[in-house]
């Protein structure tokens, strides 16, 4: 909604303030939990959120870190897989390739199974 007021766009019929902002509030809890999730190996919850969000191939934190880099970073190899799989990517600004080279030969084991 900022954007497009930004862009000096008219307000959308019947907008109501509380709403927005609750919408808003809900998606970023809901990418929080999504992070969670994926950091607490919650196959389940990973697979809801993806299905209620199929359009979000990103799905960033608060911290701009792609949903895919956060599976990544805390070892979950096979959520890693899943979410490549069901077409979400890192961002611009991360690079799995090099994060790879740092793996140990055991997690790069690991990885290459997931895969």
């Amino acid at each position: 909604m900022a954007v497009l007021l930004d862009a000096d766009s008219p307000f959308p019929d019947e907008f109501d303030l509380s709403k927005t902002t609750a919408g808003f509030l809900r998606q970023v809890e809901d990418r929080q939990s999504f992070h969670q999730a994926i950091k607490d190996d919650c196959q389940n919850e990973v697979k809801k959120f993806i299905k209620y969000h199929p359009l979000l191939k990103l799905a960033y934190d608060s911290s701009n870190q792609s949903a895919l880099m956060t599976a990544f970073k805390a070892g979950q190899y096979e959520l890693y897989a899943l979410l490549q799989s069901e077409g979400l990517c890192a961002g611009k600004n991360e690079e799995p390739s090099l994060e790879i080279e740092g793996l140990t030969s055991e997690q790069k084991t690991r990885l290459k199974q997931a895969n």
